[in-house]
């Protein structure tokens, strides 16, 4: 009788290793503070451009209706190409593009000042992963951070809807441009509110994890749900799911200017839908296993 050999099995897939380890020095730290501040002052300059804005709707609103009429000629291609441009849509705009600028501040300059970086190999075909752990901020400075977004929401929509029931300011606007007011108050409260919601979310999700911690009920490195993985470690879905919540959320309250309670209830309850799933996201982090202060990228 013939034996047919068999082949060894396949060795199990080695875990990702190590090959580069980057500590937060005192030269990143104070090179991330200084990325932070101008971050910081960016948000400010974004705020002080809604409020000049807005100031040229009380002081004159006829200038602020002729440029929110006007438009620009914008040529590209070697001048080959002419488009017309709206003057109201830059300056509208332009407070949104200050705002992402001091996003991308705030976020770089929070890693190099609080995260330590890891960079594993995952082989050949699989690229290598960029892991950052941050230092986690205390609970009261979590808060802190909510509160911000939550007072420029209220001077944004909770105070103008107030005056203006009251027959105040933007009630007093002349109406060729009412409704070019309530646009921008309302396109940046919603910004606002978005991101109230995904702090508060995050906060939610944080202290749900520190107890389970406490408990010691987490699961061991590697055991998780790859579902609960992708959808609130990697993605993070369960805070856009939150920004969504407060995007409907936050400038619904509008409606109560115009007497209209469809248009309040039916943002409310798409935002509450939204809110509502990216908290029992935000609870089930747990299942992936994976360490809170954590992100991940693959290169």
């Amino acid at each position: 009788m013939t034996r047919v050999a068999r082949s060894p099995a396949a060795p199990p897939a080695a875990p990702p290793i190590e090959i580069a380890v980057r500590e937060a020095t005192p030269r990143r730290r104070r090179v991330g503070f200084w990325l932070t501040m101008g971050g910081i002052g960016l948000v400010v300059l974004g705020l002080a451009a809604i409020g000049a804005i807005l100031a040229l709707t009380l002081q004159n609103s006829a200038a602020f209706d002729e440029a929110m009429s006007s438009t620009y000629t914008d040529t590209r291609n070697l001048g080959l190409s002419q488009y017309e441009r709206s003057v109201g849509s830059l300056i509208v705009g332009t407070p949104m593009i200050i705002f992402l600028l001091a996003f991308c501040l705030l976020m770089l300059g929070e890693l190099l000042r609080r995260a330590r970086w890891v960079r594993s190999d995952r082989g050949t075909w699989r690229g290598a992963t960029n892991t950052a752990t941050l230092r986690v901020l205390s609970p009261r400075v979590h808060l802190a951070w909510i509160a911000a977004p939550v007072l420029v929401w209220a001077a944004l929509i909770a105070v103008p809807v107030a005056l203006g029931r009251a027959g105040g300011w933007p009630a007093q606007v002349h109406y060729s441009i009412e409704e070019d007011v309530w646009m921008l108050l309302g396109m940046y409260g919603a910004l606002a509110s978005g991101v109230a919601a995904v702090i508060a979310v995050s906060l939610v999700k944080k202290l749900a994890y520190a107890r389970r911690v406490a408990a010691g009920t987490t699961l061991p490195a590697g055991t998780g749900s790859r579902f609960w993985r992708g959808l609130t470690y990697f993605w993070r879905f369960d805070l856009w799911l939150a920004f969504l919540g407060g995007l409907f959320m936050g400038p619904g309250w509008i409606a109560l200017y115009y007497d209209d309670p469809i248009f309040l209830l039916v943002p409310l309850g798409i935002g509450l839908v939204f809110l509502a799933l990216g908290v029992i996201c935000a609870l089930n982090f747990w299942r992936s296993a994976e360490v809170l202060a954590a992100a991940e990228s693959v290169t």
